[in-house]
């Protein structure tokens, strides 16, 4: 089962970084960047995305109503931290939920191959 990834650094953390990966994707696969940022002296939540709660879920069953309950959830955490410095990253489909969460906390955005919405695509 893939639970959130929570990963503190030692001694005084600079920020709370909150990475989403992407579709095909899981938590444990961000460990070099979660590596990375704790040596940098960054706390690191990696999040399972919805439908991604193990290696047998069917990753491509996501509904309105699953994102949906995802992002409510993940406001809850995110509201009490007002005063806390917040990153978001997000890897592919993850730069989707990083960009809403940066957008709505006003808080900065990392996103790397970012994953680009097709209805927006020029022809």
């Amino acid at each position: 089962m893939y639970k959130p990834i929570l990963t503190h650094p030692v001694g005084k953390s600079r920020g709370i970084v909150f990475i989403f990966h992407g579709l095909g994707g899981n938590p444990t696969q961000l460990n070099y960047t979660l590596n990375y940022l704790n040596n940098n002296q960054f706390s690191v939540c990696a999040l399972a995305l919805p439908e991604h709660k193990s290696s047998d879920s069917d990753k491509f069953n996501l509904t309105l109503e699953k994102i949906t309950a995802y992002v409510k959830d993940i406001s809850n955490v995110l509201t009490p931290l007002k005063n806390v410095p917040i990153f978001f990253v997000g890897v592919s489909f993850g730069a989707s939920f990083a960009r809403y969460f940066a957008d709505k906390f006003e808080r900065p955005l990392i996103n790397i191959a970012p994953f680009i919405e097709p209805f927006k695509w020029s022809s």
